[in-house]
């Protein structure tokens, strides 16, 4: 397996905690690979009905100061930050192909308090609807939950 050059991590920047940046960080530094940190800001299409733009201007750049705070934080692995627009699925899918990154992680914490359980699969389960179409994704996908995975009982474990 060729060393990864490029990861693309999904945070969400408002959180306290980042479990998938965690290990994102944890796979550059063990690759030499660079760091791309990404939140994805989805805001309703009939927002304009009910906020000023004034409002959605203020979170837009509330999040991405508090992205870029995040991406400094960083040690020891080239670091940059981008704040992408839209479906996140859509949005991230479109940064892989646009930027070339070669793997994909992404954090289950959105709306919940983290916890640094990890688990890595062939596709996160937000972009496995690619798949479902046909399509196969362009790369690797890691999900870091928020949530222990279920374990076996011990009586239904192979020996």
């Amino acid at each position: 397996m060729q060393p990864f050059k490029s990861i693309l991590v999904d945070i969400d920047a408002s959180m306290a905690a980042h479990p998938a940046l965690d290990r994102a960080v944890r796979l550059a530094r063990a690759s030499g690979a660079k760091l791309m940190i990404a939140d994805v800001v989805t805001i309703p299409s009939d927002a304009h009905r009910y906020l000023e733009p004034s409002l959605e201007e203020e979170y837009v750049m509330r999040r991405r100061r508090r992205l870029e705070q995040v991406a400094r934080g960083v040690a020891g692995v080239p670091t940059e930050s981008t704040l992408l627009s839209g479906r996140p699925a859509t949005a991230l899918i479109r940064e892989v192909l646009r930027a070339g990154h070669d793997l994909l992680i992404r954090s289950h914490a959105r709306g919940r308090t983290a916890r640094s359980t990890w688990s890595c699969s062939g596709s996160a389960p937000a972009l496995s609807w690619s798949w479902a179409r046909g399509h196969r994704p362009p790369i690797p996908a890691c999900s870091a939950p928020c949530t222990p995975a279920p374990t076996m009982p011990a009586s239904r474990r192979s020996t």
